[in-house]
């Protein structure tokens, strides 16, 4: 996950299988859903561990600075929100 990022951007793990990017210097949302792309992609192809073959996938929300919130709990609210929103969508 981490090479789908640019050297500035931040990738937290918040417990479980649940992460979080911080991704900075932004100059336009759709900057932001090509990163979202490629961080849902990167799991898409099954890999090896231990001999074992996983497979993976990942659902994203995305909320922006500051027009989805102003402090660091309403904008992962967002992002929580519209993640629930693509996964029952489907994608």
């Amino acid at each position: 996950m981490k090479r789908q990022l640019r050297s500035h951007d931040l990738l937290a793990r918040q417990g479980g299988d649940e992460f979080a990017v911080l991704v900075t210097q932004v100059r336009s949302r759709a900057e932001v859903e090509e990163i979202a792309v490629r961080l849902e992609r990167c799991l898409d192809a099954p890999f090896v561990i231990e001999g074992n073959t996983v497979h993976g996938s990942a659902s994203v929300g995305i909320a922006l600075y500051p027009e989805d919130g102003e402090t660091k709990d309403a904008l992962l609210s967002t992002a929580d929100a519209a993640m629930y929103r693509v996964k029952h969508l489907g994608r």
